[in-house]
């Protein structure tokens, strides 16, 4: 019924969620005899793969910062962490100078549940936390406020998870990319996984224990780098 109307089968199901819950708690109140929901089947969600950036795109934007403001040269470090480390958009404005190992190419992030883990990171990457820290994030520091966080806004303060999101869709529209919405896990975390060129039984090895999402939804986007 809800998918003649157009709704995605994620979107059913959600929908169903909601009324089971409404008839089960009439039912358990005693407002009505009968819970009608028993015998409705839930919705089949369907797992299709995920159309994700892929590197040209990844790369575009991460050309677009000017390098030359102080804000640019902080988006353009802020990019190339998030997209070397694979973070989550809480890991990454969360993270502090004391996170950063450079010399060792580390840096250690703090995730779910407060779960410590140290990540690789790459020489881009490292190249350009570097020229912040030297030119741009003393612009931005407050001392009082900033409380050693790596990444700050034009207050001197962390950046809210909105203002990634803000960040990253700017920079995909001034690179042309024509999408409505950028997912910034799916798009961003999980591109970083794939298209590094991981062999596929070491991705599940190693990495399954702590991706966001399956690994095997994504290895699609492995197609001719593995």
């Amino acid at each position: 019924m809800l998918t003649k109307l157009g709704l995605s089968s994620r979107s059913s199901a959600r929908y169903y969620s909601s009324v089971k819950g409404f008839f089960g708690y009439l039912f358990s109140s005693g407002y009505i005899e009968i819970n009608p929901m028993e015998k409705v089947s839930a919705p089949k969600v369907s797992k299709g793969l995920p159309n994700v950036l892929n590197i040209n795109e990844i790369e575009a934007i991460l050309s677009q910062p000017d390098t030359s403001k102080k804000l640019g040269l902080r988006d353009k470090a802020l990019l190339e962490t998030f997209y070397a480390c694979g973070l989550r958009v809480s890991e990454l404005i969360n993270l502090k100078i004391s996170d950063l190992f450079l010399d060792e190419e580390m840096i250690r992030v703090f995730g779910k549940g407060s779960k410590e883990r140290f990540v690789p990171i790459g020489s881009s990457a490292i190249n350009w936390i570097s020229e912040y820290l030297k030119n741009s994030r003393p612009l931005l520091e407050k001392k009082a406020r900033s409380q050693h966080i790596l990444f700050l806004n034009n207050r001197g303060t962390k950046l809210s998870r909105m203002g990634i999101w803000k960040i990253v869709s700017n920079y995909a529209k001034l690179a042309g990319i024509k999408r409505k919405f950028i997912r910034i896990h799916s798009d961003i975390h999980l591109q970083h996984t794939c298209l590094k060129a991981v062999p596929i039984f070491v991705l599940y090895k190693k990495c399954s224990d702590t991706l966001i999402f399956p690994p095997h939804r994504f290895t699609h986007t492995l197609t001719g780098i593995i």
